[in-house]
């Protein structure tokens, strides 16, 4: 809609009375306008989209990086400080300006933006694609050596689109009890159905914790959040059911889950199964 087709406008620019027009004063064409779109868009879509933790340890993450933060910040710089021509980085790939929407003529440049401007643009470039440098080495000490079998694990299950986990310490005061902490496992699944066994699935995430990784039975609680939805940066939803227990909790859940496919139909469960609580 910001081509020649629309006249250079989309929805949201008709009801503000501004359009995006070339150098010339004429609306882009539709290849002009779609690269234009598509280096204002691939951030925010890129953003939050869910890749296998291989491609993570590639190449492509320095690219990823550079596209997300590099572009992205770039974008965001650029419209809040380029005064002079108000173009950010899409416009000044494809020599695009935006003006009020009853202007006749060509676009009244008085200069290109200031040298200044690309060179901070060339620093998020750069600190954008060293940054995976960075976490790369970060990834190679603990606790992240130690995860990281338990992500693979995970992401290997059937039904399982992708994984994160994470470890850390909650603290919480009250008058009553005063300063208290907690430690904790947080396993975090996305499946690629919304019709699957929850139950069944987070005991299987929870087992897989506790034979994985060794400190995970010390922890006071283990966390298990599935969810099913999507996320393409500029707008996400998402189902999610969290369940969390003890590691003891978890271990007689899992237990009762292996005996209970041996009992006959009708048999009664142990009160060990209700030893805690789930919310959606």
């Amino acid at each position: 809609m910001n081509s020649r087709i629309c006249g250079g406008q989309t929805l949201g620019k008709m009801a503000m009375k501004i359009k995006v027009v070339s150098s010339d004063g004429m609306p882009l064409s539709l290849p002009a306008s779609f690269c234009r779109s598509t280096i204002y868009c691939v951030p925010y879509f890129l953003n939050g989209a869910p890749f296998d933790p291989g491609l993570l340890q590639s190449w492509f993450m320095v690219a990823l990086a550079i596209l997300v933060f590099g572009v992205g910040g770039s974008i965001v710089y650029l419209f809040i400080f380029n005064r002079r021509t108000r173009q950010s980085l899409h416009d000044v790939a494809v020599g695009s300006y935006v003006v009020k929407a009853n202007t006749e003529t060509a676009p009244r440049i008085a200069s290109a933006p200031w040298r200044g401007h690309f060179a901070v643009v060339a620093a998020l470039m750069i600190v954008a694609a060293a940054a995976p440098i960075f976490t790369g080495q970060l990834a190679e000490t603990e606790p992240f050596v130690s995860l990281l079998p338990i992500q693979k694990a995970l992401a290997s299950e059937p039904g399982v689109r992708y994984a994160t986990v994470q470890v850390g310490s909650s603290f919480t005061a009250t008058v009553q009890k005063g300063s208290q902490s907690s430690t904790y496992l947080s396993a975090q699944v996305v499946t690629d159905s919304k019709d699957i066994d929850r139950e069944q699935l987070a005991n299987r995430v929870a087992q897989i914790a506790l034979d994985t990784y060794a400190e995970t039975g010390k922890k006071d609680v283990v966390a298990v959040s599935l969810s099913y939805g999507y996320d393409i940066g500029i707008a996400s939803a998402w189902r999610s059911q969290n369940f969390s227990f003890s590691p003891a909790q978890w271990r007689a859940r899992t237990t009762l889950k292996s005996n209970s496919s041996l009992q006959p139909t009708g048999a009664k469960t142990s009160p060990a199964a209700e030893a805690g609580r789930y919310v959606s």
